[in-house]
Formats: structure tokens, sequence, C-alpha cells
């Protein structure tokens, strides 16, 4: 050491703390400067020895920094591969003493000009060197002592610790971080359950409170007063009724929706890609959306460009979905002018690109990034609107699925546009009977005698379920005979089986006690009992479909039932049997009766049209119309049945358009015609 150097002093500043506070190039640099100075070195440097043959210099020092530095970069540049494998050995090397370990070249590097003494320290962390130090000192012939050695690694012992230190506290504070991050998770996650549940109860609570309300006002004898109806009249039962099942399809929107965003959430949402024809699915989206503009005063088009091509390969479930969430939340937040469907194909992409275009109040551009926010109502502090605001979301997630996206823009005052953009697979394949398909499909009513003389087995323990399902299957003439369990239900069908009276059909709820519906079916298919089997659950998820299917199920439907779907499964699996020939007598007694029923409610009729009327209730007026035109048709009322089809057409066509209105006003004629020739007794 220098006879100058402060040995004290140096080793009081290379205390650690002194490092810890600086990155490691400026540590390194630290070092070099004091242990350069104390030791009188001619040049030192350090390379921080990365993964692969990479080396980066972390610091240098050089004793006289206004001459060339000819020997530490001519030694050291050329040699860096050589140097960090020399370093990873972790032992020191010193030149001349160690010479026959150092190359030719390097060799004459140091001893020329002049001779220069090398000394090579490798500095761990954790076991693992990642620094190199290279010291170099003038006079070939002064060796390094041990002394010098000593102090060096010293300093280098020095610099490893507060390395280790460092990354240890860096380490600390990861941890530190990770665990705060997941106790926020944890909490953002708790407070979205807790938020989940709160919206998820209001939604309910909301349908509930009406269903509730509405079904004690049906079964009170008292006046509607007494229920708070301030008019002092009771609705009509056909009113309440409308008002009960719009209330229970927005609670089974809702369950339907949580359903899809845990499906799409566990990864358990299955597209099924199969041919079908965009003109149905949007016609049959447009036929939805038409009411519901309706009601609201607002104009609705549909625009299809030509390029588009009528038969695709997607999910068209999902698609009309998609279409039919996009178009829904237009109308809501559109309070007048119109909303328009727009369909192209993007040539250079060939994509489908559908565009919901509306006039309505708009979206702030700072709230457009909460578009697709589960649970995220955008309007609810300026607008009430029914909804848990999980469409958009379950939307943009579909529209993923299917291999696109939604795009949105907006102005606040003037509208919004919705794009949805997914790839076109055109199917060249023709579909069959494509050109004689009616652009919209018929409403189909209940099959009255469809099913008269088959014998059904309803296996349920709800009584309510057995009532309604019942209800549903006497209506089309069928025997119905129900049991509580599966138990149960396997002794009725074998014993009919021994009887030689078997059942033409079973309707199996699968969650039951005693024994389930998967086990009866597995017992009844051990018995060879060949009788069609449709699962009825309240379990919607497509596993539940497959795992009764796999039960021996030929069918499955959810809960609650839609008569429509129900009836078209049943007639697909029991072909209608052919009427018996009936009696004149009691062919012309039967529709005396219904003559005289149909005249009985012929007021209550006319009542309702005009409510509905008043009310612009477009669904309401097609159904009445729907029900008038079967039984005027069954009664050979034909004028009745003319004018109710005509303003059924009018209606799914063009909503209560001025057509609609006359055909209507001339339907109420024939009624007031019919009735005021109806004999008083």
């Amino acid at each position: 050491m220098s006879e100058h150097a402060d040995l004290h002093a140096f080793l009081l500043r290379l205390r650690p703390e002194n490092l810890l506070d600086v990155d490691l190039s400026d540590a390194c640099t630290f070092l070099l400067d004091e242990i350069g100075v104390a030791l009188g070195l001619h040049s030192a440097c350090a390379y921080h020895l990365q993964v692969g043959d990479g080396s980066e210099r972390l610091g240098h020092w050089q004793q006289n920094a206004s001459q060339p530095d000819r020997v530490s970069h001519r030694a050291i540049a050329p040699f860096l591969p050589w140097w960090k494998a020399v370093a990873q050995h972790k032992h020191p090397l010193h030149f001349p003493a160690q010479r026959h370990l150092c190359p030719a070249a390097l060799i004459d590097a140091l001893s020329s000009p002049e001779p220069h003494a090398l000394l090579l320290l490798p500095v761990s962390c954790h076991g693992k060197v990642v620094l190199a130090f290279f010291f170099i000192k003038s006079a070939y012939h002064a060796e390094w002592q041990p002394e010098e050695e000593l102090l060096i690694r010293y300093a280098l012992d020095t610099l490893a610790r507060s390395l280790e230190y460092i990354q240890v506290q860096k380490e600390r504070q990861e941890a530190v971080q990770n665990l705060k991050n997941a106790m926020e998770q944890a909490s953002a996650a708790l407070q979205a359950k807790d938020d989940f549940l709160a919206k998820v109860s209001h939604e309910i609570r909301t349908p509930m409170s009406a269903i509730m309300g509405y079904s004690d006002l049906l079964a009170s004898p008292t006046p509607a007063k007494d229920a708070g109806v301030t008019s002092g009249t009771a609705p009509p039962p056909t009113e309440i009724a409308a008002a009960i099942r719009r209330n229970a399809e927005h609670l089974l929107a809702l369950v339907n929706d949580v359903l899809d965003i845990s499906k799409i959430a566990s990864g358990h949402m299955r597209l099924a890609e199969e041919r079908c024809n965009l003109f149905e699915v949007i016609e049959d989206v447009a036929t939805t959306l038409r009411f519901h503009a309706q009601e609201k005063l607002l104009a609705f088009q549909v625009g299809i460009h030509p390029n588009v091509p009528q038969s695709i390969r997607t999910d068209p479930v999902r698609l009309r979905q998609i279409l039919l969430n996009l178009a829904t939340n237009a109308i809501k937040f559109t309070p007048q002018g119109r909303v328009d469907l727009q369909v192209y194909l993007e040539r250079q992409t060939s994509q489908l690109r559908f565009d919901v275009i509306d006039t309505g109040i708009g979206i702030p551009k700072e709230r457009m990034a909460d578009l697709f926010t589960p649970f995220t109502q955008l309007h609810a502090d300026t607008h009430r609107t029914q909804g848990t605001g999980l469409g958009l979301s379950i939307s943009g997630q579909l529209a993923c699925l299917l291999g696109g996206s939604i795009k949105a823009t907006s102005k606040p005052g003037e509208g919004s546009t919705f794009s949805l953009i997914i790839p076109c697979t055109v199917d060249a394949t023709p579909i069959p009977g494509l050109a004689e398909r009616p652009a919209t499909r018929p409403r189909m009513a209940l099959p009255e005698g469809a099913l008269r003389g088959r014998k059904v087995l309803l296996v349920d323990d709800g009584p309510d379920n057995q009532r309604i399902i019942t209800f549903y299957l006497h209506r089309v003439g069928a025997e119905v005979v129900g049991v509580s369990n599966g138990e149960e239900a396997v002794r009725e069908t074998l014993r009919a089986q021994r009887e030689s009276a078997p059942y033409d059909l079973i309707l199996m709820d699968m969650m039951m006690p005693i024994m389930d519906g998967y086990a009866a079916t597995r017992r009844l298919r051990a018995s060879q009992v060949t009788t069609p089997i449709v699962a009825l659950t309240a379990y919607a998820m497509l596993d539940d479909r497959n795992k009764a299917l796999e039960a021996g199920c030929d069918e499955y439907i959810s809960k609650p039932i839609d008569p429509r779907h129900f009836f078209d499964l049943l007639l697909s699996l029991l072909p209608p049997v052919a009427p018996s020939p009936t009696p004149q007598a009691e062919v012309d007694e039967a529709v005396g009766a219904d003559l005289a029923s149909f005249h009985a409610c012929l007021p209550q009729l006319q009542q309702h049209l005009r409510i509905c009327m008043r009310d612009r209730d477009i669904s309401g007026l097609v159904q009445t119309c729907n029900n008038l035109r079967q039984q005027a048709t069954h009664l050979k009322h034909h004028a009745i049945a003319h004018s109710a089809a005509a303003s059924e057409d009018h209606l799914e066509s063009g909503g209560l358009n001025p057509a609609a209105q006359q055909s209507l006003q001339d339907l109420l004629a024939h009624l007031d015609a019919v009735t005021s020739a109806i004999p008083i007794n």
C-alpha cells in the first residue's frame, strides 16, 4: 500500500453502508477509484458477466487519465470470453506468477511496451459469479504482495456482502409488494363478489316484487284500491298475466346472463359452428326489435349490402344473442329518433360487419373504457333502466370467441354506433328449401289435440311444476300420470310395461329425493325400457345436458319451459295421432259449446284489444290477434278470422303503423257486430 495512504481512513470509506444507496456501476467505480489510489495501480476495471458471451463494463479507473489507456483496453477487451471462463472457477489469477495459464497474445499485451502485473478476482453473489475485477500495476518485477491482495479481497468482499444484502432487500420488498398486491386483489375480489351479489339481488328483487304483487292482486277478492291501485278498479287478468310474464322473462334473462358470464369465466363456453342462413338470423333479430322500437315510437330499419352472403358458417345462436344485446341497448337509450342495423361484407378483410346505429343519448368519452365491464351501467345516474349491465360484457367476450370483436363510437347527445366484426366463412352448399323458405317463420299455435290418445308419465317432485306441465299436456289431448320421484317412476313404468299398456313418453325431472332422474333413467334403460325420456331440469349448463344424455335420456329441456319449444320437442319424439272420426252430433254439440264460450269472452277480448292499442303493447296485440284468428277459424267466424290474420300480419311486419291500426279498427268493428247480435238471456 502507498506510504501516503491512510489505511484506517481507507477501510472506513469501504464500509457497506457507503455502497447501499448507489447503483452497481457507481459502486464499482467507487471501489476501483479507492483501490487504485490506495495501491498506486496503473489501471483497473470491472465487468458484469451476463448470460451467454455478453459482458458489460461497469467501471474503469486509470492512474493518469490524460495518458492513452493502451494496456487495459488492449489487454482486456479481446479476451473477455477467456476472462469469463476463468472467472467462473471462482479462483484468482496472478500474472506473471500464473503466466502459463494465459494465452500468448495476452502475455504479449501485458509485456509490451513495458511489463505489467495483472490480478483477476471474481465476485460472487449467492454462490454465482456475477462480476470480474481486473487490477493492473506497472513494474513487472514487482509481484502482487499478499497484503495487497488481502486489501483488494476485503474491498470486494464488502461489495459482495452489499450486493447480497441489496438482493435480499429487493426480494423482501418484492415479496412484501406481492403480498400487498395479493391482499388488494383478494379485497377487490371480495368487493366484486359483494357488488355482484348486491346487484343480482336487486335485479332479482325488483321483478320478484312485481310478480308477487300482481299475484296477490290476482288472488285477492278485495277491490284493487285496497292493494294500492288508485283508480279503484283492478286491471284485467290479461294485463296482470302479461305483467307477471314480463317480469318473469326478465328474471330468466338475468339467470341466463349470469350463467353465460360463469361459463365464459371458467372457459366452459363452447360454440357450435354450423351452416346457417344469415338472412334468417337477421330477420329473427329484426322481428324482435321491431316490437321494442314500436313501443317507444322509434323508427327501425335493417339494411343488408348486396355483397353479403346468405349462407355462412358460424354459431347462429351466439350471433343472434350479440345482435339482440347491442340493438336492445340502442333502443333502451334512444328516447326518440331511430335505430338501424346495417350489414356489410368488408372485401379487404373478408369480415362481416354489423353496425347498430342509434340517435340516442350517446356515451361520454371518459366512460367508453367501461363499456364492456360486467355490471356497469353507464347511465345509471341519469337514466333508470332495467338490466344487469352484463349484456355488453357478454357480447364482447362472445365476439372474441367467434374470432371477432366489437368496436364502439359515440358522441353525447347525437348517438352511438356499435360494430360487431366477425370472420366471414362462406358456405356455398345450397340450403335445402332456401328459396321457398319465408322471410319470417310463422308463429306456431299450440297444437290442440295433437297428442290425443298418447300416455305421458310426468316425473317431478314440484307440485306447481307438475300442475303447469300437466295443463300444457292436457291442452294437446295427452293423458298424464304424475309421480314425484325416480323410484316411483321406475315402478310405474315397469307396471305399465307388464300390463301391455306402456307409456308413450316419460318427462323426467333430474333432481329429486329418494332417487334422482339420472339413476331412474339408467335403471329403466337397464330394464330394456325403450320409451323416449326427456330430461327436465332447472340446470342449464352444457355439461348437464351431456350428463342427462349419457344417463340414457333422448332429449333435454331446461326450466322454465317455453311451451312452443316444449311442443316442438314432443312432436319430434311423438308423431301426432290421426284423429278418429267423430259423430256429427258430437261435433255440433262441441262447436255449440265452444261458440257460447267464445261469445261470453268477446267483451273482455275487445276491452283487452283497446287497452293494448292505447298502451301500444305490440306483443299483446299480436298474441290476442293470433288467438282470435284460431278461435274464429274453428268457429267459422270468417270475417273475424280474416281481419285478425290481417292485423297480425301488419303488426309483425311494421308494428303499430297506420295500416295495422286500420286493420285493428276493422277487427273491433267485426267483434262489435257479433257482440250486438248475441241474444240477451
